[in-house]
């Protein structure tokens, strides 16, 4: 695909069923409507560690972007750009596709990754003002992962991460699940790849993990969760055989800010750390993550052509 210097993003939430949940712990929002604001900066590292050589860490040249979403009932409608001139062009070109989706129900969360880059840079100083480009490398990973939550009639990843809801006491859940990844990696100069040119894997993780939200003063929170798990992983380099590995993952995510009843303020993140391969003699790991800027009105009003449209008021 040609350049994506914006990124426009539609994301329609589909019903789904959810668990009674203690309404000691979580209360819903009388409101059907909602409008969000938003600021987001995806994030993409790819660090290698071979033998014999320092650790390089490569970027790409993405902008920040701004957006705004639409929710009414359990359907939700997302906008986003992010502007060419954000660049730094001293960073060099990066021509990609960056899809991630996250979302939150009330026993389950799943994560969906199309990401594809070509064109990295590495940073040569302390000072961080020096860049040597690496338009020849090129990562792709595609993932789905998923995990199950144990106490969801107690605590909402919702309220944290779309603050639809609120979380009225502090509470924690632990929560297990995997997901399925394939990783590529091709070079055409830049020698971090053992001297080959080309790299790919098939991965099964295994995941499991804990999850807690604080509440202070009714509407203020923080929700820090951590998962993590083994790849088991078939890799395949051109010109040699395949071969088996075994390699960990770690997946943090972290939320903060205020949830009233009638708006929100917060900021929030996900990262999610693929270790590629790991070997006597290289290390690849693939950082991939989405850092928000949010903030929600909550509406008593909504577009009336909205209640005549019957899926979306079963």
């Amino acid at each position: 695909m040609k350049y994506l210097n914006y990124i426009l993003f539609f994301c329609l939430l589909t019903c789904c069923v959810y668990a009674q949940e203690d309404s000691l712990y979580i209360r819903t929002y009388p409101q059907d409507f909602t409008f969000r604001p938003y600021v987001y900066n995806k994030f993409t590292i790819l660090s290698t560690e071979i033998k014999g050589q320092p650790e390089a860490s490569f970027y790409p040249n993405i902008p920040v972007g701004v957006g705004i979403g639409f929710t009414y009932k359990s359907y939700a409608l997302n906008l986003a750009y992010a502007p060419r001139f954000f660049r730094d062009k001293k960073k060099g070109k990066t021509t990609y596709i960056d899809f991630q989706y996250h979302y939150y129900g009330r026993r389950f969360l799943f994560d969906l990754l199309w990401q594809d880059y070509k064109g990295f840079y590495t940073v040569e100083d302390r000072k961080g003002e020096l860049y040597n480009l690496h338009s020849d490398v090129h990562a792709v990973q595609y993932g789905v992962g998923g995990q199950y939550l144990f106490n969801y009639k107690k605590f909402s990843y919702r309220a944290a991460f779309y603050c639809d809801e609120r979380q009225v006491r502090s509470a924690g859940s632990f929560q297990l699940g995997g997901g399925l990844y394939y990783n590529r990696l091709e070079t055409e100069t830049t020698p971090i790849l053992e001297g080959r040119d080309r790299f790919r894997n098939y991965q099964l993780s295994i995941t499991g993990g804990y999850v807690y939200s604080w509440i202070f003063k009714r509407n203020y929170f923080m929700t820090v969760g951590l998962a993590a798990g083994i790849n088991l992983g078939l890799e395949n380099v051109k010109n040699s055989a395949e071969k088996v590995e075994v390699t960990p993952n770690l997946f943090p995510r972290i939320a903060m800010g205020y949830n009233g009843d009638n708006w929100a303020l917060f900021v929030n993140a996900v990262i999610n750390r693929v270790y590629v391969t790991q070997s006597n003699n290289m290390d690849i790991i693939f950082d991939t993550g989405r850092a928000n800027l949010m903030y929600v009105q909550r509406l008593n009003w909504s577009p009336p052509f909205l209640k005549k449209i019957k899926i979306l008021n079963r």
